[in-house]
């Protein structure tokens, strides 16, 4: 059988055309817009009306683009049923709860950014919703901390507090409000995820990676997008960024196979992702722009991946972060999406630069580890606890004071940051323009390894600070201790993003940012 083929049509039209399928795939690979005729967002006879407003970008029946070509396919009709929805797998109602505990109230709102700024965001969720849920949020805090060992020890977030968050609105509240979820704006939504991992790191991230799901699905079409928030808000998708897998050209679409590493939350997913290399014949396809290979994200219902028991990890034990595996699972084409390049189909301040908002989610995880390592040290130093030959308690010892307070402003210092950049990107994304948000993401990108070197400082004197106790499995500022050195290995916070900053500074080309 021949092999796919790349080949220039004219100055900018690109056609890859398997022999013998009979179906082209076309777009324009100067300006970068490629179109999937006949295929999604082209909504066939008997389908019925949306059940969403189309607000997004484009004309009617246009498919969101990327922002350069990656191969987005024009096939012919299939029997195949394509993009079916599912319903979350619990579809919990919405509740008011306030109580005392940890303070993620409103009031909260940074020092960072202007007063219009923060009056912008704040147009963007109801009071309401906003009360529902911090307030809910407040209530499971202590219960979380209670359970921490209890998480840990099953590796994954028990049903039950997951059955809570969703009812508290944690995994819909950056979907937006017209599909059903609170379209949080941005210091709601980094004070509700600082307040999960104050209480329990494991938690933190869990909803972390949850709560990005819409940012993820607004990668594919509208239409789609519509399709799978259906039956409800609460969708979670999870999944691995590397391109871990190989996606073969077939009629219409792709056939999955490969493995993914660290899918956190993946046996509670309703969906799977994994990034692919697109193969033709089991070749690689060239990439556009010169680049290497054609990589593309692959969008699988979670029933047709295998979720390997692999999650064995120094901290975040919690997170259920497993390996995920499709063995040649199918894949219509108008379920894949380009995770770096995409540009999404939902309109908002909240859907520009998704990734962008992912580091400063991932960086509200960190302060929260951060804060609560403080915490657990200011409540294991009440009373005459001393070290061992110590002349005095560790809490009158003006060395470990000064200590104390030092890591106390770095983590204020973090948390501050974050916020301050989120006020930025918001505004930028709200009024600034292309421009102004190239020249934002290399601070971003270079803020989260920035934050996880002061968090991870922050923890390891609470640590240091606890005694011998805190080597014990059972003490909770080992668990921060644990936790936040597994935090400082993602990829988002290698070292290497903090170049980008002083690239930018220094007025050189920046070379990857998110």
């Amino acid at each position: 059988m021949a092999r796919c083929s790349r080949a220039a049509v004219g100055p900018a039209t690109v056609v890859h055309r398997r022999a013998g399928t009979g179906w082209p795939l076309t777009g324009t690979g100067t300006s970068g817009i490629w179109r999937l005729a006949g295929g999604p967002a082209e909504r066939a006879a008997g389908d019925g009306p949306s059940p969403f407003e189309h607000a997004g970008p484009g004309v009617p029946g246009a498919w969101c683009v990327p922002s350069r070509p990656v191969g987005n396919f024009r096939s012919a009709p299939r029997a195949r049923t394509a993009g079916t929805a599912v319903p979350s797998r619990r579809d919990v109602g919405r509740r008011t709860v306030c109580a005392e505990g940890v303070d993620v109230g409103v009031a909260d709102r940074g020092v960072a950014g202007a007063s219009r700024v923060r009056g912008e965001q704040e147009a963007t969720v109801d009071d309401q919703d906003r009360i529902r849920l911090t307030g809910a949020v407040r209530e499971l805090a202590p219960e979380l901390a209670r359970r921490a060992e209890e998480i840990e020890a099953a590796r994954e977030l028990p049903v039950d507090l997951l059955d809570r968050l969703r009812a508290a609105g944690c995994f819909r509240m950056f979907v937006p409000r017209s599909h059903g979820g609170y379209d949080a704006d941005p210091h709601t939504g980094l004070t509700v995820l600082e307040a999960l991992a104050r209480a329990d790191g494991s938690t933190g991230w869990t909803v972390m990676i949850g709560a990005e799901t819409p940012h993820l699905l607004a990668m594919l079409s509208r239409d789609q997008f519509d399709k799978l928030y259906a039956h409800g808000p609460d969708v979670v998708v999870a999944g691995g960024f590397a391109p871990q897998g190989r996606a073969e050209l077939a009629d219409g679409g792709f056939q999955v196979t490969g493995r993914w590493a660290f899918a956190s939350g993946s046996r509670h997913a309703d969906w799977i992702f994994g990034n692919c290399v697109l193969t033709g014949d089991g070749q690689p396809l060239p990439g556009p722009a010169g680049q290497p290979v054609e990589v593309r994200s692959m969008l699988l219902p979670a029933g047709q991946v295998t979720v390997a028991d692999t999650w064995h990890a120094l901290g975040l034990r919690g997170t259920g972060s497993h390996d995920v595996r499709a063995d040649w699972v199918y894949c219509p084409v108008e379920r894949s999406f380009d995770l770096f390049a995409g540009v999404p189909c939902v309109p908002g301040p909240g859907f520009v630069a998704p990734l962008a908002q992912f580091v400063l989610h991932l960086g509200a995880v960190a302060v929260g580890i951060a804060q609560g390592a403080l915490d657990d040290t200011v409540a294991l130093l009440d009373g005459d606890r001393r070290r061992l030959y110590a002349r005095q308690p560790l809490a009158d010892s003006p060395a470990f004071r000064e200590r104390l307070g030092r890591a106390d402003l770095h983590v204020r210092a973090t948390r501050a940051l974050l916020r301050s950049l989120a006020d930025d990107l918001f505004r930028a994304a709200h009024d600034g323009g292309p421009v102004a948000l190239a020249g934002l993401q290399p601070r971003i990108s270079a803020s989260l390894p920035w934050v996880t070197e002061i968090a991870t400082a922050a923890v390891d004197a609470c640590y240091r600070a606890a005694g011998g106790g805190a080597a014990r499995d059972s003490s909770p500022v080992q668990r921060r201790f644990r936790d936040i050195h597994t935090f400082s290995q993602h990829a988002a916070a290698a070292e290497g993003w903090l170049g980008n900053n002083g690239s930018q500074l220094l007025g050189r080309p920046v070379e990857l940012a998110y």
